[in-house]
């Protein structure tokens, strides 16, 4: 996007009133959906992303043909990393006390797994809900991203 403009920073700097509350808007919003929506806190909502980014780091790439990811959780799941419980708070910069108490709450959830060997694994694709969550918040950063190109279009 920042490609589009040959005076990327002197646009942001000339719009940057609009641009920061539209965007802090759309962060605090989707802070309380994940609240109230998927029930969770932010620190435990932050590990199982970040979580899942590490499950699936070797696996999807932004280059990766979609119709080529068989996206089911048997599918997936033999080509996802698992994560032990210290690579997660290296990760996440989460004391490894926090990062355990976490996991064993989501995994009661079943959003996360341990493995035998006490590694982790993210549940491929969640819940219904959690996909529509997820596609809906797409949707709203997308319809974020076109007001911030609108905004910078008018600034000459």
């Amino acid at each position: 996007m920042s490609q589009q403009f040959s005076d990327f920073d002197d646009r942001i700097s000339i719009a940057y009133p609009i641009i920061s509350i539209a965007f802090s808007r759309f962060m605090l919003d989707t802070q309380r959906r994940v609240m109230v929506e998927l029930g969770l806190d932010l620190e435990s909502s932050y590990i199982w992303g970040t979580l899942a980014q590490y499950n699936l780091s070797g696996v999807v790439q932004p280059t990766i043909d979609p119709k080529k990811l068989i996206w089911t959780q048997f599918g997936m799941r033999g080509l996802m990393k698992p994560a032990r419980l210290t690579d997660i708070s290296e990760v996440s910069r989460l004391p490894v006390e926090t990062v355990r108490r976490k996991l064993k709450v989501l995994a009661t959830q079943n959003r996360v797994e341990q493995l035998p060997d006490k590694t982790w694994l993210g549940v491929v694709g969640g819940d219904a809900y959690s996909q529509e969550f997820v596609k809906d918040s797409i949707r709203r950063m997308l319809d974020v991203a076109d007001l911030m190109v609108q905004v910078m279009q008018r600034v000459k």
